[in-house]
């Protein structure tokens, strides 16, 4: 789980994390990030905002 994974890094450093999680074998990453360009590097990508409370 990585939170915030990416607030202190700049671009070609959030790029070399994406991919050392990308080339992980059977590895599942839960990322919570506010920075979109760290969201574009997802493969699946769950905004809060819109699950509704039941």
């Amino acid at each position: 789980m990585l939170d915030e994974a990416s607030s202190a890094l700049d671009t070609k450093n959030k790029q070399a994390v994406a991919d050392y999680f990308r080339q992980a074998e059977n590895t599942t990453v839960l990322s919570v990030a506010h920075d979109c360009e760290w969201l574009g590097f997802a493969t699946r990508v769950v905004d809060m905002k819109e699950i509704q409370k039941t």
